[in-house]
């Protein structure tokens, strides 16, 4: 990591469900992050309950939202909308703030958790810049998006002058045909395509399912679709069994021991 410029200079387009998760100010500071690049076209505005001046600076330097596909597709007005929703980019789950994190997150020392002292944490390009399109919004049952909206952010992410655009939504595969061409039964194999087309990469999840055959969500050849761990230490937890064997177990369990207790298997999770 010493010997990259660990970001610096880079803008990395964030689709996802926004941005702003609690107070989160820290790890999204902007220590060491130089002036925002001059190509940058995008903008971060102050609506609703979205805060510029908590959530906008050096690092975060652009948020907007997408609603109008979705609103469409659940035949919803503006009046009914905004009764149903923040019209903003703020994030609603923290899935998005995670998602941004886990890419460009800044460096934050000392973490804490559960009085356990973590070390420093930070994203994968600590330095690179962070612009937000929030597209994904709670519904009754889940997350509401719609390709339509998708498509326009990343039509805006290309104009605005992101150099990597990230999305982290959308089904885990798991069907009997991917396709790896432009096809329109893909959001991903358009969207990427395009922004592709554009110069600009495009990264994209591979899904949560797994880990049998054509389970990866997004396989077209000019889509980069990785796996990442974002921990370099380990919480462990002895566990003894009934016959007196302890393991390792990965855990936390803070205080005394808790006694015997059955073990739960898949199976057993899956009959709840």
């Amino acid at each position: 990591m010493n010997k990259t410029n660990q970001g610096d200079g880079v803008i990395i387009g964030i689709i996802d469900s926004g941005i702003g998760w609690g107070d989160n100010s820290e790890v999204f500071n902007e220590k060491g992050v130089g002036p925002i690049p001059s190509r940058w076209k995008g903008s971060c505005k102050e609506e609703d309950n979205f805060s510029a001046t908590k959530y906008c600076n050096r690092k975060i330097i652009g948020a907007r939202w997408y609603m109008k596909g979705m609103m469409e597709a659940n035949d919803l007005n503006q009046t009914m909308a905004e009764r149903l929703h923040k019209l903003s980019a703020l994030d609603d789950n923290g899935h998005g703030t995670h998602v941004a994190y886990t890419a460009a997150g800044s460096y934050v020392n000392n973490v804490q958790y559960y009085d356990l002292n973590m070390g420093t944490t930070h994203g994968g390009a600590p330095l690179a810049r962070l612009a937000i399109y929030k597209v994904a919004w709670n519904g009754i049952n889940g997350e509401m998006i719609s390709n339509i909206d998708v498509l326009a952010a990343i039509d805006d992410a290309i104009k605005d002058g992101v150099d990597v655009i990230s999305i982290s939504i959308g089904g885990g595969g798991g069907g009997a045909v991917n396709y790896a061409d432009i096809n329109e039964d893909t959001l991903f194999g358009i969207g990427s395509f395009h922004a592709v087309s554009y110069g600009r990469s495009f990264i994209a999840s591979g899904g949560n399912s797994g880990p049998t055959s054509y389970t990866v969500g997004a396989t077209s050849p000019w889509v980069i679709s990785v796996a990442s761990s974002c921990f370099n230490r380990e919480i462990v937890t002895p566990l003894t069994l009934g016959n007196n064997k302890t393991i390792r177990a990965s855990g936390l369990i803070k205080g005394k021991g808790h006694g015997f207790a059955p073990l739960v298997t898949l199976a057993n999770v899956t009959k709840v």
